[in-house]
């Protein structure tokens, strides 16, 4: 009985653990000539069962990848959305990475 207890312990904490990543979608825009300044910008949200009630991450994205390049163009955006499940909570993430061009 004691080692039937302590199996199932053991499995109830391994499933506790366990998670599993998903890559949803990867998309990429024209790359330019000129790759010499990289930005990069990430944003993650939480969600009990996966019951999220915005899309925030998004647009959190977007405007701190455009803080890092005020005054040019970006150019050749990779962006990534992917998800993580902990048991009961999911975890959104939206990774984009791109090149910022001076203008002029």
């Amino acid at each position: 009985m004691k080692r039937v207890m302590i199996t199932g312990v053991v499995f109830c904490c391994m499933a506790a653990l366990s998670m599993c990543s998903t890559l949803k979608s990867v998309s990429i825009t024209q790359i330019p000539k000129d790759k010499s300044h990289t930005v990069e910008a990430s944003a993650s949200d939480w969600a009990f069962l996966g019951l999220h009630s915005s899309n925030t991450i998004v647009e959190t994205a977007g405007t701190r990848l455009e803080s890092q390049c005020p005054e040019g163009n970006i150019t050749g955006i990779l962006t990534k959305y992917e998800t993580t499940w902990y048991v009961l909570v999911e975890e959104r993430k939206i990774t984009v990475k791109a090149f910022c061009s001076k203008q002029g």
